[in-house]
């Protein structure tokens, strides 16, 4: 039996194995469609999805106030009276909007940090300056935005949003002193005489809120100009912290003096609004600048608690110029909270801004 040569072999096998590549490789046109047909190459053109992220500069003017009548507790009345401050404050902000082409909507977070303030204050007794503290807010949004009218180059775009914001005032606002006496070790006595001193705290002044935002906004496109306008309304903000701007004069109540011994804090809701107006040019595909303004206001009510402390004053039981028994506490004991119906927070002033969309 004559056996063919190996060679003849492979080199039968090969041809047969590139004639079967060579048919598989030829589809049925109606199987699957190439890359264009299938619209895939549409996608850079008209993405599902776009981002844009940038920074901010705001320039703003702010300020709060609280207005209480007084309250009497026992023989002690507590007199009433407006605290109130004002800042400048400069802050950096980070800014993130993420949309949906395919439903309308969008999620949008704004973020921003106080890099330097100054603030006046003043109650019924002191007032001052300071340029210490910070000042922060964050707020989220989810928009849907179902009216479109025009194209995407000269258009107009309305809708409504949901979302949540946070506020923190925190100037270190020194007008509200407040002495700290728990027991008579905190009183410095100057033997014999009539003459006490007692200690002296300061009141760091920190407010935060937390609040419902429900608004409509809208946005125009002129060429490579666009304007976005938002309305907000803060039905529900949850307010709570210690007011830095409260306080009052001790109280001379003749044989002894009632002293406040703590701060005040506050605790209540309110409402409010917002509103923001920003213009701007698109410098290209990517890179847009904006500029506009923004503004706030919040009321709010609640209750203002903080402590008193009576010291009794130094006694001469013999008339004789030297007092034989040094001033004496009984400690410090809490009011029943004062309510408050006037305490307000405002803000406005000025934005600029630098995106990029991808």
């Amino acid at each position: 039996m004559r056996h063919a040569p190996v060679c003849y072999i492979l080199t039968t096998l090969i041809g047969i194995s590139a004639g079967q590549v060579a048919s598989a490789a030829d589809f049925p046109t109606d199987l699957r469609g190439g890359y264009t047909e299938q619209g895939w190459a549409e996608w850079d053109d008209n993405p599902l999805v776009g981002i844009r992220a940038g920074m901010r500069y705001s320039y703003s003017l702010g300020g709060g106030s609280v207005t209480t009548e007084g309250v009497t507790i026992g023989p002690t009345s507590i007199p009433g009276g407006t605290s109130e401050f004002s800042d400048v404050v400069h802050s950096g902000e980070l800014y993130l909007r993420i949309d949906d082409y395919s439903t309308n909507t969008y999620l949008k977070a704004v973020g921003g940090y106080s890099m330097a303030l100054s603030a006046d204050y003043s109650n019924s007794y002191t007032s001052g300056t300071t340029d210490a503290g910070k000042v922060a807010h964050f707020k989220v949004d989810l928009g849907y935005m179902p009216i479109e009218l025009g194209d995407d180059e000269n258009g107009l775009k309305i809708g409504g949003f949901a979302g949540y914001q946070y506020m923190h005032e925190g100037q270190q606002l020194g007008a509200a002193n407040f002495n700290p006496i728990n027991s008579n070790a905190d009183l410095s006595w100057v033997t014999d005489t009539e003459n006490y001193f007692v200690p002296i705290d300061y009141a760091q002044h920190s407010l935060n809120v937390n609040a419902m935002r429900l608004g409509v906004n809208s946005e125009a496109k002129l060429g490579p100009f666009d304007i976005e306008a938002e309305f907000t309304a803060i039905p529900y903000a949850q307010i709570s912290g210690v007011l830095g701007f409260h306080g009052f004069n001790a109280i001379d109540q003749g044989a002894y003096t009632t002293y406040k011994s703590t701060a005040s804090q506050f605790d209540g809701s309110g409402w409010g609004g917002e509103t923001e107006l920003m213009l701007g040019y698109n410098i290209n595909e990517n890179f847009a600048i904006r500029a506009g303004g923004r503004a706030s206001y919040l009321q709010a009510s609640g209750d203002l608690v903080y402590g008193l402390a009576d010291v009794t004053d130094p006694v001469d039981s013999d008339t004789d110029g030297i007092y034989e028994t040094g001033p004496a506490t009984g400690g410090t004991y809490y009011l029943v909270p004062e309510k408050i119906d006037a305490l307000s927070m405002w803000r406005y002033g000025i934005l600029a801004e630098l995106t990029y969309s991808f």
